[in-house]
């Protein structure tokens, strides 16, 4: 059984984040199934190649995005 998406997050989002042109990271979905969507900087493209297809069986989805800014409380 492979493991949850988050689970799989977890443990490959500091590999992900390592590559240039990459902004971020989520579980998502994509026609129904569940993937792990990571998000790009369209004015920093990533690298062809750097991102597999696949991470333990859930296929990666890039989606532009700026940079995230984490936001202070209220």
């Amino acid at each position: 059984m492979s493991p949850s998406g988050r689970t799989t997050l977890q443990r490959h989002l500091p590999r992900l984040l390592a590559i240039p042109g990459v902004v971020g990271a989520a579980v998502g979905e994509s026609g129904g199934r569940p993937c792990i969507a990571v998000y790009v900087d369209p004015a920093a493209p990533v690298p062809p190649g750097a991102l597999p297809a696949t991470l333990d069986g859930y296929p990666i989805v890039t989606e532009p995005a700026g940079p995230f800014r984490a936001l202070g409380p209220d």
